[in-house]
């Protein structure tokens, strides 16, 4: 049986960069269910949580030694 922390635990290894496509597909489950997220966030919330993908993304590039302060 899958659990919520098995899924979320997979989720969090997905790379940056397909993290959009896998948003879209979950919307797409749930409105199969009639289930819909996108009302509830605004779009200062989306903006934001682009910003905080990109920063956690240079933060790890930083711990990496790939790029320089």
């Amino acid at each position: 049986m899958v659990t919520h922390a098995s899924t979320m635990n997979k989720i969090s290894l997905i790379p940056t960069e397909m993290l959009a496509e896998i948003n879209d597909f979950i919307d797409f489950l749930l409105s199969r269910k009639g289930i819909t997220t996108k009302s509830y966030i605004n779009d200062a919330e989306q903006g934001m949580s682009v910003y905080l993908d990109n920063l956690n993304e240079y933060e790890e590039l930083l711990v990496q030694g790939k790029i320089k302060w």
